[in-house]
Protein backbone atom coordinates (compact mmCIF):
# COMPACT_ATOMS: atom_id res chain seq x y z
CA UNK A 1 0.00 0.00 0.00
CA UNK A 2 0.94 3.54 -0.76
CA UNK A 3 1.80 6.15 1.91
CA UNK A 4 2.34 9.46 1.68
CA UNK A 5 6.13 9.08 1.89
CA UNK A 6 6.34 6.52 -0.86
CA UNK A 7 4.32 8.73 -3.17
CA UNK A 8 6.79 11.77 -2.60
CA UNK A 9 9.99 9.73 -2.81
CA UNK A 10 8.88 7.57 -6.02
CA UNK A 11 9.50 11.03 -7.74
CA UNK A 12 12.39 11.22 -6.28
CA UNK A 13 13.99 8.72 -7.24
CA UNK A 14 12.52 8.77 -11.02
CA UNK A 15 14.06 12.24 -11.09
CA UNK A 16 17.59 11.10 -10.09
CA UNK A 17 17.56 8.79 -12.63
CA UNK A 18 16.42 10.98 -15.28
CA UNK A 19 19.62 13.60 -13.89
CA UNK A 20 21.62 10.86 -14.81
CA UNK A 21 20.74 9.77 -17.54
CA UNK A 22 21.08 12.88 -19.03
CA UNK A 23 24.27 14.17 -18.23
CA UNK A 24 27.74 12.72 -19.48
CA UNK A 25 28.18 9.14 -18.59
CA UNK A 26 31.63 7.58 -18.92
CA UNK A 27 32.80 4.18 -18.48
CA UNK A 28 36.43 2.05 -19.56
CA UNK A 29 36.55 -1.15 -21.09
CA UNK A 30 38.92 -3.45 -21.62
CA UNK A 31 38.22 -6.01 -24.30
CA UNK A 32 40.72 -9.14 -25.30
CA UNK A 33 40.40 -11.17 -28.11
CA UNK A 34 41.60 -14.31 -28.10
CA UNK A 35 41.56 -15.04 -31.64
CA UNK A 36 44.19 -12.92 -32.93
CA UNK A 37 45.28 -11.72 -29.62
CA UNK A 38 43.99 -8.04 -29.97
CA UNK A 39 43.34 -5.85 -26.56
CA UNK A 40 41.28 -2.88 -26.89
CA UNK A 41 41.09 0.03 -24.57
CA UNK A 42 38.09 1.92 -24.55
CA UNK A 43 36.75 5.41 -22.90
CA UNK A 44 33.72 6.22 -24.06
CA UNK A 45 31.81 9.50 -22.84
CA UNK A 46 27.83 9.64 -23.89
CA UNK A 47 26.03 13.55 -23.75
CA UNK A 48 28.94 15.44 -22.36
CA UNK A 49 29.61 19.05 -24.29
CA UNK A 50 28.45 19.36 -27.89
CA UNK A 51 29.13 15.24 -28.47
CA UNK A 52 26.22 12.42 -28.38
CA UNK A 53 29.28 10.46 -27.46
CA UNK A 54 33.52 10.94 -27.04
CA UNK A 55 35.33 8.14 -27.72
CA UNK A 56 39.13 7.35 -27.24
CA UNK A 57 40.13 3.95 -27.89
CA UNK A 58 43.59 2.14 -27.67
CA UNK A 59 43.83 -1.01 -30.05
CA UNK A 60 46.96 -3.03 -29.12
CA UNK A 61 47.12 -5.45 -31.77
CA UNK A 62 49.98 -8.43 -31.28
CA UNK A 63 52.63 -7.96 -33.76
CA UNK A 64 51.63 -4.26 -34.31
CA UNK A 65 52.17 -0.72 -32.94
CA UNK A 66 49.31 0.50 -30.55
CA UNK A 67 46.48 2.15 -32.21
CA UNK A 68 45.26 5.77 -30.17
CA UNK A 69 41.76 6.73 -32.29
CA UNK A 70 39.46 9.33 -31.23
CA UNK A 71 35.81 9.83 -32.02
CA UNK A 72 33.71 12.27 -32.03
CA UNK A 73 29.63 11.69 -32.55
CA UNK A 74 26.87 14.30 -33.31
CA UNK A 75 23.57 14.01 -33.06
CA UNK A 76 21.99 17.00 -34.13
CA UNK A 77 18.46 17.83 -35.93
CA UNK A 78 21.28 19.30 -38.99
CA UNK A 79 23.62 16.95 -40.09
CA UNK A 80 27.55 18.59 -39.43
CA UNK A 81 30.04 17.08 -42.42
CA UNK A 82 33.41 16.30 -40.26
CA UNK A 83 36.28 18.30 -42.84
CA UNK A 84 38.44 15.22 -43.80
CA UNK A 85 41.73 17.48 -41.79
CA UNK A 86 43.14 16.74 -38.59
CA UNK A 87 41.53 18.05 -35.35
CA UNK A 88 43.98 20.94 -33.58
CA UNK A 89 44.28 19.77 -30.00
CA UNK A 90 45.96 22.82 -27.66
CA UNK A 91 47.21 21.62 -24.91
CA UNK A 92 48.95 24.00 -21.95
CA UNK A 93 49.32 26.55 -25.09
CA UNK A 94 50.58 24.12 -27.30
CA UNK A 95 48.75 23.44 -30.63
CA UNK A 96 49.09 19.71 -32.39
CA UNK A 97 47.30 18.18 -35.22
CA UNK A 98 46.05 14.68 -34.64
CA UNK A 99 46.00 13.08 -37.76
CA UNK A 100 42.06 12.61 -39.35
CA UNK A 101 41.37 8.76 -39.91
CA UNK A 102 37.78 8.71 -41.31
CA UNK A 103 34.21 10.26 -41.36
CA UNK A 104 31.29 8.42 -41.18
CA UNK A 105 26.95 9.92 -41.26
CA UNK A 106 24.42 7.19 -40.98
CA UNK A 107 22.41 6.78 -43.79
CA UNK A 108 19.03 7.14 -42.04
CA UNK A 109 18.06 9.74 -39.96
CA UNK A 110 17.46 8.36 -36.18
CA UNK A 111 13.91 7.88 -34.90
CA UNK A 112 13.74 11.42 -33.84
CA UNK A 113 14.34 13.15 -36.96
CA UNK A 114 18.05 13.69 -36.11
CA UNK A 115 21.20 13.14 -38.35
CA UNK A 116 24.42 11.11 -37.05
CA UNK A 117 27.84 11.73 -38.06
CA UNK A 118 30.93 10.73 -36.80
CA UNK A 119 34.81 12.42 -36.91
CA UNK A 120 37.68 9.26 -36.31
CA UNK A 121 41.69 10.50 -35.80
CA UNK A 122 44.09 8.81 -34.93
CA UNK A 123 47.16 10.07 -32.04
CA UNK A 124 50.86 9.22 -32.13
CA UNK A 125 52.61 7.94 -29.28
CA UNK A 126 54.17 11.20 -28.97
CA UNK A 127 50.82 12.57 -28.76
CA UNK A 128 49.59 10.50 -26.33
CA UNK A 129 52.82 11.25 -24.21
CA UNK A 130 51.91 15.26 -24.45
CA UNK A 131 48.10 14.50 -23.21
CA UNK A 132 49.01 12.11 -20.14
CA UNK A 133 51.41 15.52 -19.17
CA UNK A 134 48.65 18.31 -20.22
CA UNK A 135 47.05 19.95 -16.94
CA UNK A 136 44.35 21.51 -19.76
CA UNK A 137 43.00 20.35 -23.63
CA UNK A 138 40.96 22.34 -25.61
CA UNK A 139 39.75 20.31 -28.73
CA UNK A 140 38.73 22.27 -32.19
CA UNK A 141 36.99 20.35 -34.51
CA UNK A 142 36.58 21.44 -38.66
CA UNK A 143 33.65 21.12 -40.31
CA UNK A 144 32.34 21.37 -44.18
CA UNK A 145 29.03 22.63 -43.53
CA UNK A 146 28.57 24.30 -40.43
CA UNK A 147 31.05 26.56 -37.92
CA UNK A 148 34.05 24.43 -36.10
CA UNK A 149 33.67 23.46 -32.44
CA UNK A 150 36.13 24.34 -30.16
CA UNK A 151 35.75 22.78 -26.81
CA UNK A 152 37.08 22.82 -22.97
CA UNK A 153 38.05 18.78 -22.30
CA UNK A 154 36.82 18.75 -18.83
CA UNK A 155 39.12 18.07 -15.71
CA UNK A 156 37.23 14.28 -15.35
CA UNK A 157 37.33 13.60 -19.51
CA UNK A 158 40.90 14.13 -19.09
CA UNK A 159 41.45 12.38 -16.35
CA UNK A 160 39.96 9.26 -17.54
CA UNK A 161 42.19 9.23 -20.52
CA UNK A 162 44.95 9.00 -18.51
CA UNK A 163 43.95 6.14 -16.54
CA UNK A 164 42.88 4.54 -20.18
CA UNK A 165 46.14 4.94 -20.91
CA UNK A 166 48.03 4.06 -17.21
CA UNK A 167 45.46 0.74 -17.87
CA UNK A 168 46.81 0.02 -21.44
CA UNK A 169 50.57 0.52 -19.54
CA UNK A 170 51.59 3.22 -21.14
Amino acid sequence: MFTRKSIVFVPIIMLVFFLFASFGHSEITVDHDDFDGTTKYDSTFRNIGPWAELGFSLIDKKGSPLFPYMSFMLIQPDCYFFQKRDLDMKMDGDIISVGFVTTERHPERSAWGSCITMGGFGASPEQIKQIKDAEEITIRVYFKNKSDITWDVPDEVLNEWKELFEKAGL
